[in-house]
């Protein structure tokens, strides 16, 4: 809504917001869990102690590639948003320890996990061990042993449950703990909102509930991974050690597997809880993508996104690491400037990322789609057909076309939607020579093959270079003819430019 440039800028800049905002609530959430890190300067372990290890995480954070790549891309704010929400999380299941925040701290947990599982449910959901542990553990009023005690012992066990709800304020505390997790779900009502606004960007139709929970449970992406297998795991975790290297460069990766290894024994020797909290938040997030996701052999790169929270995680460890030393420094009464030091030592090492990754994300000239959509829009004669393979080329068409105004009269879709009724129907109504005589839902080749028998000797039809790798099924009827930015179906109308030149051939393919 901020009247800042174009949408795409507006995002762009959100995801940067939120990535920064992830990157400062990590310091937070080091501070807190450092004992004593909020002690006065005046006592060992206090102020520089708590700075330093907090300082040293955040900035190992903001600076790993992935984190940094997300915040400098419009499509990066789905990630970044999803970080930022889970890290609030967090904040306030600790912050139910603190005097007067025990029911406050629930509610606010309970409304950004809320608004988490309405942004990227599955990604939130591996986390719910994580979440799950600091709130059993931020209970001072019920102990949860006795639960476990009174499994057997019925009345017993009564009694707990109403001391439990009694800790939360009674009936009406749990209604209003649940109404702020149901809350932010309430944002699922803008997919059947939206998808009757503007139908022609549908990707799904939630106009009835069978395919509202279709969207919702994203059953619309089955069938797009090879079966879950021990080879799929296999890639997976090759995916994620080839991008640990990523992060960081063998050799500050392996400084930081380290130090988060040091950090981890030193926090469970003197904060136990929040030791194995973290250790299941990253735990959760890693376990979840490598056995969970199966992508198809070359699509690994499809899970470097949903690795941001291990790396997180490692950052967080890391910054602990510090911990130790600096309380054994500040025990020993150094001189101040050996002390500034060792802190400019320390913070330097945590911007060693920030020159290893800053020309790999370099994304000023990041202008691919923008260009790739320009171009296929200029390419398209008038009243041609655009045929697109999915988001990868379709997106940018639906952005130059329908936000900018651009080339209204080409009509361009996805074939992926093109066997469902629903889809043909937008369609239609968008550009009504494309109502075809199939009638229900059938595969996508033979709805595509019907618009193309009734429409090609009055509109030229064009298929992306996406799409004409992956649906060898259209070659067998068609063949297809370079033109700029495009391959033209032979058979259609208005052939006038093809190439004749073998050279030129080879260059496009």
């Amino acid at each position: 809504m901020l009247p800042l440039g174009q949408p795409m800028f507006r995002l762009t800049f959100a995801s940067a917001l939120m990535g920064a905002f992830s990157v400062a609530m990590l310091y937070v959430l080091i501070k807190k869990s450092i004992p004593f890190a909020s002690q006065s300067t005046g006592n060992p372990g206090g102020g520089w102690f708590g700075e330093v290890p907090a300082f040293f995480g955040a900035l190992t954070f903001a600076f790993s590639y992935q984190h940094w790549f997300q915040a400098c891309g419009a499509k990066g704010s789905i990630y970044t948003l999803n970080t930022m929400l889970a890290v609030t999380t967090l904040y306030f299941l600790l912050k139910m320890r603190e005097e007067g925040w025990f029911t406050r701290g629930f509610l606010l947990a309970g409304f950004f996990l809320g608004l988490g599982l309405s942004v990227h449910w599955e990604t939130q959901a591996v986390l719910i061990p994580a979440y799950a542990w600091f709130f059993i553990t931020a209970q001072n009023r019920t102990r949860i042993g006795e639960f476990f005690s009174n499994l057997l012992r019925p009345f017993d066990l009564w009694s707990w449950f109403r001391r439990s709800a009694a800790a939360y304020g009674g009936k009406s505390g749990w209604v209003r703990i649940l109404t702020f997790l149901l809350l932010p779900l309430s944002s699922y009502l803008y997919l059947p909102i939206r998808a009757h606004g503007g139908p022609s960007l549908n990707w799904w139709d939630p106009g009835n509930f069978e395919r509202f929970l279709t969207v919702v449970l994203r059953r619309n992406y089955a069938g797009t991974g090879d079966p879950h297998s021990w080879d799929t795991v296999h890639r997976n975790l090759g995916r994620f050690w080839f991008h640990a290297h990523d992060q960081y460069g063998v050799l500050f990766t392996a400084i930081l597997l380290f130090l988060a290894l040091a950090g981890l024994v030193w926090l469970y020797r003197n904060q136990k809880v929040h030791a194995i909290g973290f250790l299941l938040f990253g735990s959760g997030v890693f376990a979840g993508v490598v056995f969970y996701n199966a992508p198809r052999e070359g699509y690994q790169w499809t899970l470097d996104n949903f690795f941001t929270p291990v790396f997180l995680t490692l950052s967080f460890f890391s910054g602990v690491s510090l911990a130790g030393f600096c309380r054994w420094a500040a025990q020993k009464n150094i001189p101040r400037m050996v002390s500034l030091c060792l802190s400019a030592g320390c913070l330097g090492l945590a911007l060693a990322p920030l020159g290893l990754n800053y020309n790999a994300n370099d994304q000023s000239a990041y202008t691919v789609s923008y260009e790739e959509g320009i171009n296929i829009l200029k390419t398209a004669s008038r009243d041609g057909v655009i045929l697109c393979n999915g988001d990868i080329d379709i997106l940018p068409l639906w952005y130059l076309q329908l936000v900018e105004g651009k080339r209204p009269d080409a009509a361009s879709f996805t074939t992926q939607l093109a066997g469902l009724q629903w889809y043909r129907d937008d369609l239609s109504r968008q550009w009504p020579f494309l109502q075809t005589s199939t009638r229900g839902d059938v595969q996508p080749d033979i709805a595509v093959e019907d618009m193309i028998h009734l429409n090609s000797s009055n509109h030229p039809f064009y298929v992306t270079n996406i799409y004409c790798q992956g649906v060898p099924w259209l070659w067998k009827n068609h063949s297809p003819v370079p033109d700029g930015m495009l391959w033209r179906l032979a058979d259609t109308h208005g052939q006038n430019f093809a190439f004749t030149s073998n050279r030129t051939n080879e260059l496009w393919s």
